[in-house]
């Protein structure tokens, strides 16, 4: 097993320190230190060779994640373009479309509630204090955060307990495939 850079780079701080100063050119010494240089650059060349393959590994991870990530949106779009295509179709023959192998039918989802607001993102970082080091525990800042009881404003639209201006049910569809 080959010594780390850190390691290498102790060994000669002992080296440089276990030499008496009337033995600094010592032809031993000298070739010793040279020895140990040398194992030293080398490590380093491998070290930088390394971080620059991890480097450009990384580039081409993040641009195959890029395309990933846009192909995901496109066939995300393709999918959602084919079913409203499909739901279109299938409310012209009652909601049943039927082929050679599949039976296409139009399926209602429960409804959900839909709102006029636009939640904000969190600008600070959740941390659990008990687990943070001790010295940084003194800037722990307590933050309330306050949600909407979806399903309490569900009951209470359903229920026509209030009028809501800014609250709604919606119904969506969904195409839903069987084989024959």
């Amino acid at each position: 097993m080959t010594d780390s850079l850190y390691q290498m780079m102790l060994e000669l701080d002992e080296f440089i320190d276990a030499i008496p100063e009337e033995v600094v050119e010592h032809k031993d010494v000298v070739s010793e230190f040279d020895a140990i240089m040398e194992r030293i650059e080398n490590k380093t060349d491998n070290c930088a060779d390394y971080l620059d393959f991890c480097r450009g590994r990384l580039e081409e991870l993040n641009l195959k994640k890029d395309r990933v990530t846009n192909a995901i949106k496109s066939y995300n779009s393709k999918v959602r373009r084919m079913q409203d295509y499909l739901i279109a179709c299938a409310k012209l023959n009652q909601n049943v479309l039927v082929g050679t192998s599949y039976k296409l039918k139009v399926q209602k989802n429960p409804p959900s509630v839909k709102a006029n607001y636009v939640p904000q993102k969190r600008s600070y970082e959740t941390v659990s204090p008990e687990l943070l080091p001790i010295d940084l525990q003194p800037f722990v800042k307590e933050q309330k955060v306050f949600t909407i009881n979806k399903q309490a404003l569900k009951n209470c639209i359903k229920e026509g307990e209030m009028q809501l201006e800014n609250a709604w049910l919606e119904q969506s569809e969904r195409i839903v495939v069987k084989e024959k």
